[in-house]
């Protein structure tokens, strides 16, 4: 009898057991997983704190950081389309809009965004909102040392890229430092070329109106003018030498020695320099005036964040990308805190609006034009979209084979020819 009793408390006891362990399993199948993937290498223990304090909040959620350094671009590319690029990603600057919905979920209306992330319109297809920008990049100014330009005898800020030529030429003659930076090597930064010329033109689609257009570089169009002015800069040995390796840190080191009399950049650089710069306050950032007389800065949404179409957990995504963006310092440190409504509008608004300067933004493209400038820029192989353009003009002016309007008609057909492939799709 005793044995008997001792058998059913053992049967008992691996019954408990086993169904314990079924609740473990059960449990541990229900915690969600979501990936983050980022480039953000360089606040690895801010977004740890960021996990651990979401993960109390959200214990049946598990947060995986992944944080890619250098190539995040094409890394990121290459993982989304092997279905392994997480939950919640940094969306590749260059990938073009008109494949969003293709990658990525709808997060919000329109009208949902815009009550709490600012300029999340921008990039809308079809009222439907795939990504929430991190930040701004605002362009269409230029960088200037008004002590060197003093000491050149120019006392006024130029207003035309005459003017601009010709303060350049007297810098060369009359001082020791660079004219002009041209950045050469740093292509994500040499598209604030294109903001220069959108801001001369006082546009929010400027490049939009191009889609339909043959010819983009005759001698009547903004990108003819702005680009024969880097052309012909070149050409006079206007920027640093030698080039081929320059990157904007040397243009930086060039600011701190006062060596350096201006530059086309952003204003995430143009803020850089201040901090960099010999004497602060002799650095300025200021646009040409525009094609009717006002000041204009071109801005548009950089990095954005969104959610993987083949997220096996979008709502708990969701979660944590809100959670991000809504209840911690997050954006202090990958972009500006003003893209949240709640907030301060963003620094370079309020440096605007000190000096009088007005910030265009790109209107929401038609959704027959979405994507097109981008693809046909990819098909003619120029890389306006992408600033390798401006660094291969660098180049074929240095080597002074080609003169401008002959590379102009070179472009113009490349230009015409994708144009006419592209909208036969």
């Amino acid at each position: 009898m005793k044995k008997k009793w001792i058998i059913i408390w053992v049967l008992v006891f691996l019954v408990i057991c086993s169904f314990a362990l079924r609740i473990i399993g059960y449990n541990h199948e229900e915690k969600k997983q979501v990936v983050f993937l980022n480039n953000f290498i360089n606040i690895s223990d801010k977004l740890e704190q960021y996990e651990k304090s979401f993960e109390k909040l959200h214990p049946d959620i598990d947060i995986k950081i992944e944080s890619v350094g250098d190539q995040y671009e094409n890394i990121s590319i290459v993982r989304l389309n092997a279905n392994k690029a997480g939950d919640v990603m940094v969306i590749p600057s260059y990938m073009n809009l008109s494949d969003y919905p293709d990658y990525y979920e709808p997060l919000y209306s329109v009208g949902e965004a815009l009550n709490k992330y600012r300029f999340s319109d921008i990039k809308a297809i079809d009222d439907k909102v795939y990504s929430i920008p991190l930040s701004m990049t605002v362009s269409g100014g230029i960088l200037y040392d008004m002590k060197i330009l003093n000491d050149a005898g120019i006392t006024k800020m130029p207003q035309s890229l005459d003017d601009l030529k010709e303060a350049l030429r007297a810098v060369k003659t009359r001082t020791n430092a660079v004219p002009l930076y041209s950045n050469a090597r740093g292509e994500e930064q040499l598209i604030s070329w294109n903001g220069l010329i959108y801001s001369i033109e006082g546009s929010n689609d400027y490049m939009t109106s191009m889609v339909n257009e043959n010819n983009i570089f005759s001698s009547d169009s903004r990108y003819y003018e702005v680009y024969k002015f880097l052309y012909e800069c070149v050409s006079e040995n206007l920027i640093e030498s030698p080039f081929t390796s320059s990157k904007w840190d040397g243009g930086l080191e060039l600011i701190k020695k006062g060596n350096l009399a201006s530059a086309v950049v952003n204003f995430h650089m143009y803020e850089e320099a201040k901090q960099y710069a010999l004497n602060s306050d002799s650095i300025e950032y200021f646009p040409l005036k525009s094609a009717g007389g006002d000041y204009y800065l071109y801005g548009e949404p950089s990095y954005g964040i969104g959610i993987n179409k083949e997220s096996k957990n979008k709502e708990e995504a969701k979660m944590w990308m809100e959670y991000l963006l809504d209840e911690t310092d997050f954006l202090n440190y990958v972009g500006d805190s003003g893209m949240l409504v709640k907030n301060d509008k963003p620094e370079y608004e309020k440096m605007a609006q000190t000096n009088g300067l007005n910030i265009i933004y790109p209107d929401r493209v038609a959704e027959e034009n979405i994507g097109k400038f981008e693809k046909i820029d990819n098909e003619a192989c120029l890389g306006i979209y992408g600033g390798s353009f401006a660094f291969n003009l660098i180049n074929s002016a240095a080597e002074g084979k080609n003169n401008y309007d002959e590379l102009c008609i070179d472009w113009n057909n490349r230009w015409n020819s994708a144009s006419k492939e592209i909208n036969k799709k």
